[in-house]
């Protein structure tokens, strides 16, 4: 197994991806003090592992706020990825916004012919409700909300991909800062 560490925010910034940490090769529990993080901010940990039967490679990510010091996990910005009617899912960052104005942005991908409806929330408020629409399988979809009059916090982005009787929801969160 391999564990990457990223930055990706920082004093109030949004910043590209910035690796901190890497363990490599590992196949028992890994122990970091955090030293070589630069300051407080979000983080994620990558995680790459063999998958059982030893043929491929699974990734899975782990979000990280660092405040004062200290790590705590947050909710998910990526979804792993699933053989099931919505296989590719996530958000660009864990964090948008910023003095940058980084817009947030969404994408995914269907496994066949199917209906999507993407919300973006803010608590219970509703901040952006994309048009549902009838997506092709077999291509990145991509959409972007502009974080330019979004206050600052947690923004959830769900989306409910429905075909026949047959219907994913799933959800993820992004933070303004």
């Amino acid at each position: 197994m391999q564990i990457d560490v990223f930055q990706v925010s920082r004093a109030g910034r949004v910043v590209s991806e910035r690796l901190v940490k890497r363990f490599k090769a590992r196949s028992k529990a890994v122990t970091w003090n955090g030293r070589s993080a630069r300051g407080d901010g979000l983080y994620f940990a990558r995680y790459r592992m063999r998958t059982r039967n030893g043929k491929g490679t699974e990734v899975r990510r782990l979000t990280l706020l660092r405040r004062n010091g200290r790590f705590s996990r947050r909710p998910d910005f990526y979804r792993r990825a699933t053989c099931d009617l919505l296989p590719s899912y996530k958000l660009e960052r864990a964090a948008f916004g910023g003095r940058t104005r980084t817009p947030l942005r969404i994408a995914f991908r269907v496994a066949g012919t199917a209906r999507a409806q993407v919300t973006v929330l803010r608590g219970k408020k509703v901040v952006k409700r994309f048009k549902a629409r009838t997506l092709e399988p077999r291509r990145t979809h991509r959409l972007k909300l502009a974080s330019r009059k979004l206050r600052k916090g947690d923004y959830r982005v769900r989306i409910t991909v429905g075909r026949g009787k047959g219907r994913v929801v799933s959800t993820l969160v992004s933070r303004r800062i």
